[in-house]
């Protein structure tokens, strides 16, 4: 009997609201005949403690307790979602646990845990000095040494001394970005260490009694303040240094009508200032702290957490939308902790939210909101595939709109850009990219500053760049000899300087280098540069007059000799030398040694 229409669209139905998962053991996905054997999955993700997974396996034959597949150090990278297509990265960790079950009178079963690679940042506890460096220089050196790539917003303040103080990286790091209002984590191999995201656009939206199954919000004032004041003391200056911050400092309201103090105030009065004491070295810092502190007691003002059907993009450090909870708590929010959870019994998700305001802006007139209304009919949406028709996920991207607003988002796993809500006419999207690194000049001489440009669409102002220098061999490969950071200035660009020195190794040979331009996981390289194979030189007495119509010898590198006289104004000019010390042998006897 033929299928009818109906019911092929109930099997398609069916199909894009089955759950499925993916699980991937370096970067290579898991045999299909391991895969049958998971009965559940758990996968968590926190902004202030480690993101983690939990497997739990069917091992009825002691074959994965006997087999490697899964062992300690293992990468795990964990997909869920309704679709193999469209499933999406919830946990991607290292194996750190194994932990096998053996019931009496039954199968044995096999749990592995794991958790992100910030836990390689607690594993050793340090003490050390950081000298007249920046909190994103501190956190970008750390990423190196960590060989993690980062992801850093430049911070402003040069400490004249950090000290590490018998601390692991990790609560170091966390503590060093908690006293400026950053977040700190570990995605992958990618080190975060960024202003909180509450102006991205919302990839969620749950709505009560559709797409979210239950929610509980804590609204309280207790901790709610006019003011946070931060006191230092200045021991050169010997003056006190006061920081402090207010209603108005908030980092975001999220959309919110009333901010948290205002509600505070109407209701009790102004508060008294909450006074912290910390070791503090400017104005700069002192203001930072106290916004920072404000910001972590406003942003507790309504807490809640909630539980919907599985939803792989709700992660922590996301802003989600609920609607159906009426006009004070519907909203944005921002998600601190998500936990992921597949089994037999199907997927969900439960969440960790909170926000510093409440309730909407009132509505505009009719006629304002009809108007506003046809003017933000308008959308964007833009589908990224590759040559070979596969989604393109990941990038950066900022969306310029008509009337110049400014939307910042990431690709999303199925390739996709959306934005509601734009005003009529042409929007940009430009991506976050490195491009057209090159040296201010194709050829240097020994002693010479050359400038290393690039290009950095869709950055922040401020964004750091690490400039890598390589020396070229014959086969093209080099090996880095040094670094230098730079930072993306108002145009979209970023520059740093180095001076080429001689090298003994390079003695007799023609050098060549490149350099790469990185920043987070883009990475760009540039043009070679060489050094240019020509000596010259200008001779003076020892009263600064020059050494005019002298002859001379040169004495190469190679061993080679050539001869001449220098010029009225004493100068030697020679083409075609090789690098490296170089002796002049005049005709009175006298020598002199210099590099080419």
């Amino acid at each position: 009997m033929p299928r009818s229409q109906t019911q092929d669209q109930e099997q398609q139905n069916n199909q894009l609201l089955t759950p499925s998962f993916k699980i991937l053991v370096d970067g290579q996905p898991l045999d299909t005949r391991i895969e049958s054997r998971v009965l559940f999955i758990k996968a968590e993700s926190n902004l202030e403690i480690l993101d983690m997974f939990e497997i739990r396996f069917y091992d009825f034959d002691l074959e994965l307790v006997n087999s490697d597949d899964l062992a300690i150090g293992k990468s795990v990278e964990v997909k869920l979602g309704y679709q193999e297509s469209q499933l999406s990265t919830v946990a991607d960790c290292e194996v750190v646990s194994l932990e096998p079950e053996y019931p009496p009178g039954g199968a044995a079963y096999l749990t592995i845990r794991g958790y992100d690679k910030s836990f390689r940042l607690s594993r050793e506890k340090k003490s050390r000095s950081f000298v007249e460096m920046k909190d994103s220089d501190i956190a970008n050196q750390i990423a190196r040494e960590m060989g993690l790539s980062a992801h850093v917003d430049a911070t402003t303040e040069v400490h004249p001394y950090v000290f590490q103080r018998n601390q692991a990286n990790l609560e170091f790091l966390l503590e060093r970005a908690q006293r400026i209002m950053y977040e700190m984590y570990i995605e992958g191999n990618d080190l975060y260490f960024r202003r909180p995201q509450s102006d991205q656009a919302r990839r969620v939206t749950l709505k009560w009694g559709e797409s979210l199954a239950s929610f509980s919000p804590r609204l309280s004032s207790f901790n709610q303040v006019s003011e946070v004041v931060v006191r230092g003391w200045d021991p050169k200056s010997k003056k006190e240094i006061v920081g402090r911050a207010g209603g108005g400092d908030e980092h975001t309201t999220l959309g919110g009508a009333q901010t948290a103090t205002q509600i505070a105030e109407a209701a009790h009065g102004s508060t008294k200032s909450f006074k912290v004491n910390k070791p503090i070295h400017s104005q700069a810092e002192a203001d930072a702290l106290a916004r920072a502190h404000f910001n972590k007691l406003s942003m507790n003002f309504i807490t809640g957490e909630g539980k919907a059907p599985g939803e792989p993009e709700l992660k922590a450090g996301t802003v989600i939308d609920i609607e159906g909870l009426g006009d004070k708590f519907s909203g944005s929010y921002y998600v601190t902790r998500a936990t992921h959870i597949f089994s037999a019994s199907g997927y969900s998700t439960k969440f960790e939210v909170k926000k510093n305001s409440l309730g909407r802006p009132p509505a505009p007139p009719e006629e304002q909101a009809e108007e506003e209304q046809e003017q933000n009919q308008h959308y964007l949406d833009v589908t990224l595939q590759d040559s070979a028709e596969e989604a393109v996920s990941g990038l950066d991207y900022i969306i310029i709109a008509p009337d110049g607003t400014r939307y910042t988002g990431s690709v999303g796993s199925d390739g996709k850009i959306h934005k509601d809500n734009l005003p009529q006419g042409e929007s940009q999207i430009i991506f976050k990219q490195l491009a057209n690194a090159h040296w201010e000049v194709d050829q240097v001489n020994c002693g010479d500053e050359v400038r290393l440009l690039v290009e950095c669409p869709a950055h922040d102002e401020g964004d750091s760049i690490t400039f890598e220098i390589y020396k070229l061999f014959k086969e093209e490969s080099g090996d880095e000899i040094t670094s230098i950071d730079g930072t993306v200035d108002a145009n979209s660009q970023a520059e740093a300087v180095w001076t080429y020195e001689f090298q003994e190794e390079d003695e007799g040979t023609k050098p060549r280098f490149i350099f790469k331009a990185k920043s987070g996981s883009l990475e760009t390289k540039s043009d070679v540069l060489t050094v240019v194979d020509v000596f010259e030189a200008t001779l003076t007495d020892s009263d600064g007059n020059p050494v005019a119509n002298t002859g001379y010898v040169l004495i190469l590198p190679d061993g080679s000799t050539r001869e001449g006289s220098t010029d009225e104004q004493g100068r030697i000019l020679e083409e075609e030398v090789p690098v490296g010390n170089i002796k002049v042998r005049l005709d009175d006897g006298s020598t002199l040694e210099q590099s080419s």
